[in-house]
């Protein structure tokens, strides 16, 4: 008789080892959609970079995304912005080394960084981007351009009048 209660008994507990030694089923979400660019970065020809005329300047910057962003136009937004920013930064850099060659050694070199940002800060800010290039990683680069009449002699003159 104990050996027929024992039989149940053991089939009992091996079903239940066999129904919780299973995978738990684990639904993930959808990953998030990759960004393909139209073509390879190193396919495509940038535009060039400095002096366009006397009224243009552009510069060349890349852009990473944020951390912890997902969703292919959140990247790319974040990307872009942090592209702006550097380029914008690269343009100030580079007008005030334009500056501080031109200047004389009585004038007050430094002050020009703070003059350049005054001057140029609006027209900076209100550049665009002429072009723009997106890896498949969510990175971008950009060329960015910054146009204002005489804009090459005033970077270089710190004493330029406009007529």
């Amino acid at each position: 008789m104990n050996k027929l209660l024992l039989l149940p008994v053991i089939f009992l507990i091996m079903i239940s080892l066999l129904s919780c030694g299973s995978k738990p089923v684990v639904r993930s979400e959808p990953a998030p959609e990759p960004i393909k660019p139209v073509k390879e970065p190193a396919e495509i020809e940038m535009l060039a970079e400095g002096w366009i005329g006397e009224d243009i300047y552009r510069a060349k910057s890349a852009g990473t995304p944020s951390e912890g962003i997902t969703g292919a136009e959140e990247i790319r937004k974040s990307s872009l912005e942090d592209a702006v920013n550097s380029a914008q930064r690269r343009i100030v850099e580079k007008f005030v080394t334009t500056r501080i060659t031109g200047l004389s050694e009585t004038d007050d070199i430094m002050s020009t960084g703070v003059a350049i940002q005054k001057e140029f800060g609006p027209a900076i800010r209100s550049g665009k981007i002429v072009q723009e290039i997106y890896k498949s990683d969510g990175s971008c680069i950009i060329m960015y351009e910054v146009e204002l009449k005489n804009l090459k002699r005033r970077v270089s003159d710190a004493h330029f009048k406009e007529k």
